[in-house]
This record gives structure tokens, C-alpha cells and sequence, in this order.
């Protein structure tokens, strides 16, 4: 399985036939063109003019664009295009867009037909966002590095717990650890670095608080909802966002939602309709999680595992795995959520300490069961003390929420 590139071509070209990678001189494609040759194992050219061409395919300047075709003669292209692709892809291998809409409506369905997994990364982005994001592609590439690093852990736990089950599909108390942290994956959210891997979309834990007892299971359950899709988003900070999000993406009047710590009958049955919209919808989330079985302390390595995996994910300085623009926290109104790209609003401003990934490795192998667990912390115990960002010392601390 390999991951196969498609450039649209541009307007601005060299005055000379040459190979096609070299043709096109403007910097949206020279930008896809260095993300392809770091990122993927192929890529194509989609000439409004040749059609589909390799990139070491010599060919001519024109001047000619889909933009001035009509719909037939568009369709007509994209069916030349997919019949040279089909030659020279396999069934299996996945389609990454960098092109524009004009270049890739109909050959999405056909790649859908045949079951050809494809992704755009940059789908809805400006020829200015585009480029915006290229430049931190580059210019973040050692943190792009890290975040590497991250999901092939997440990888290897995965492909070690042999599950990756929906949260409304198990019974947790059977399958969990007493103590671990848990991370959140939504169907239709993928990384834009590396499309066709499941974005992580929360990160969380629970009992980091002196003498708590609360169980991995219970803040799961609690995030949930009952079986009966019942739920209490007083209770769970996590579905106080989502339903936040639901209520502003759908203009719904519900102005008791969020209010106040208890709430009496007549309200929780005015809200009862949404709390088994919240409770559906993360419900069909894919989850992991790590065997951390610490005391409750804010200095836990639990603790310390979450606020570096949040800081380094968040999207909210470092706009590299951004969420795609359908996702449901994209319609919050919390700008840590928004700009984040996670379900998260604590730590997400956070400078990470690069030391963590060694540490999260060492837990992922404990959990699979390659290493045997410590009784000691492992964190750096200078980190704690470690001074944050202004904006990070303001927020309202969730941790008795999570």
C-alpha cells in the first residue's frame, strides 16, 4: 500500500519543455511538490492538457485549463486521468489531493466507485491558506518530527492491545486498567501531515487529585453516558464542549446547557433530548489508552503524559495537523478548542518537554506488555516546577472535570 500524490498543474510555466516536476513555476506547486517528494511514495501531475503525467514525463508549456472546459469536458478529463491511474496504481493504494476542486470532482467518484481510498488535506483551504500551511510544514518540521514519533507509539499500542473499539462497544470494566490515561479518534478526522491516520481528537485522565478514586472506566463512562444514552454534562467537561458545539452548529436554543453545577428536574428533562445526541456521538469514538497506575497527584506521570501529548497535538500556535473543516469542535466557541484542533482547553499553549516520548514509550510497552511496570516515577521531577505561558496560568484548571 503506498500513498500516491496528485499535483494540479498552474498557469505559471518555464518557456521550455522539460520534465513535468520542473514545468511549473509558482509556489503553490513547488510547495506540493516538496510536501509530495517528503511525505509520499508517488505523485502525478493532473495536466488540463496531457492528463494524468509522471513527474519525470517531459513535456511542453500551454495554455490551457479545466476552469474554461465545460462539465462534459471535464467529466470526459477525469475519465482519461482515472484509466491511466488505475494503470498505474494498486487497489490498495491510497490517493492523496493537492489539487483544486475543478481537478478533483469527478475523479473522486471515481476513485469512490472503485473503492480507492483518497483524501484532501487541504480541502476548503485559499490559495493563500494553502500556502500559509506549507510554510509551517517546513519551517516546523522538527516538531512535524515529534508528532511522528507520537503516532507511531500510538501505532504500536494499537497493533498491541489488538483492539481499537468504540466506546459504546465495550464493556470497560471487563478490559481497562484501574489507572491510565485515554485518547479520543473520530471517523472522518485525519492527520493533514500524513492523511489517512486517524487524528487524535482528546487526550485525558482522571484521578489527579490527592485521595481521588475514580477509575479510568468511570471517567470513560462518565464521557459516555449510560447505556440508555443518558448522560450528565455537568459532570463531564468533555460533553459540556460537544454539546456546546452541537447546540451553536445547529442554532438550537438551549440556554440552560452549561449552567451551574446542579440542575432540577424540569431542566434535565428540557436537556434530556441532547444529552442522547452528546452521549451518540461520542459513543462512536475509537479510543485507546495507557496502563499508568500512579497515586492521584497533579505530579503524577499520568499528569505529566497528558499535558505533554495535549501540547504537542494542539494545533494551537503550530497549525500542522489541523482538524478538517467539518469537525464538530470547529464550531465551539471556546477559541482554546478551535484552534487547538482538540477537545481539550487546558495545556494546549504549552510548551512540550521533548523528554516525554521516551517516557510515553516506556508506558506503551508496559501496557502491550513488553515491559515490566516500575513502581517509581519516571517523570522529570524539575518539569512540574517548569513556569507557563501566561494565557495557560489564566485558564480555569479542569482538572477535578476531566
Amino acid at each position: 500500500m503506498s500513498l500516491i500524490g496528485l499535483i494540479s498543474c498552474v498557469k505559471t510555466k518555464k518557456a521550455y519543455a522539460t520534465e513535468a516536476k520542473d514545468l511549473y513555476d509558482s509556489p503553490l506547486f513547488l510547495n506540493s511538490k516538496k510536501y509530495a517528494e517528503k511525505r509520499l511514495d508517488e505523485y502525478y501531475i493532473l495536466s488540463a492538457k496531457y492528463g494524468l503525467v509522471e513527474s519525470s514525463q517531459i513535456i511542453r508549456p500551454y495554455e490551457e485549463t479545466l476552469n474554461g472546459k465545460s462539465k462534459n469536458e471535464r467529466l470526459i478529463w477525469a475519465k482519461d486521468v482515472f484509466n491511466k491511474l488505475q494503470n498505474l496504481i494498486d487497489k490498495n493504494d491510497q490517493i492523496v489531493f493537492l489539487a483544486g476542486e475543478v481537478y478533483r470532482e469527478f475523479l473522486e467518484n471515481l476513485l469512490e466507485e472503485q473503492k480507492i481510498s483518497h483524501q484532501s488535506p487541504l480541502n476548503k483551504y485559499s490559495i493563500g491558506k494553502q500556502l500559509q500551511w506549507y510554510n509551517n510544514f517546513f519551517l516546523y518540521f522538527d516538531r512535524l518530527k515529534d508528532i511522528d514519533r507520537l503516532y507511531n507509539l500510538i501505532e504500536k499500542l494499537k497493533d498491541g492491545l489488538g483492539v481499537f473499539p468504540k466506546l459504546n462497544s465495550i464493556d470497560g470494566s471487563k478490559i481497562l486498567p484501574q489507572r491510565g490515561l485515554y485518547m479520543f479518534f473520530e471517523d472522518d478526522e485525519f492527520r493533514m501531515t500524513t492523511p489517512f491516520t486517524k487524528r487524535i481528537t482528546r487526550v485525558g485522565t482522571h484521578a489527579v487529585s490527592l485521595g481521588s478514586s475514580s477509575t479510568l472506566w468511570n471517567r470513560l463512562r462518565t464521557h459516555r453516558g449510560g447505556q440508555d444514552l443518558k448522560g450528565n454534562h455537568r459532570g463531564s467537561i468533555f460533553r459540556l464542549h460537544v454539546g456546546n458545539s452541537i447546540i451553536n452548529k445547529n442554532n438550537i436554543n438551549l440556554d440552560s446547557w452549561g449552567i451551574g453545577q446542579n440542575a432540577s428536574s424540569d431542566i434535565k428533562e428540557k436537556e434530556k433530548d441532547m444529552e442522547i445526541v452528546v452521549s451518540e456521538y461520542i459513543g462512536n469514538m475509537n479510543f485507546l489508552w495507557l496502563n499508568i497506575p500512579d497515586e492521584p497527584t497533579k505530579f503524577s506521570d499520568r499528569s505529566y503524559l497528558e499535558k505533554n501529548m495535549i501540547a504537542l497535538l494542539s494545533t494551537y500556535d503550530y497549525e500542522l495537523d489541523k482538524a478538517s473543516y467539518k469537525w464538530l469542535g470547529s464550531f465551539n466557541q471556546n477559541p482554546f478548542i478551535k484552534q487547538s484542533s482538540l477537545w481539550n482547553v487546558n495545556y494546549v499553549d504549552l510548551k512540550y518537554d521533548t523528554r516525554f516520548l521516551d517516557i510515553l514509550e516506556y508506558y506503551v510497552d508496559v501496557t502491550i506488555g513488553i515491559k515490566t511496570m516500575t513502581t517509581n516515577s519516571i517523570v522529570p521531577k524539575e518539569w512540574h516546577n517548569l513556569p507557563r505561558n501566561n494565557q495557560q496560568l489564566n485558564l480555569l484548571f479542569e482538572d477535578e472535570q476531566k
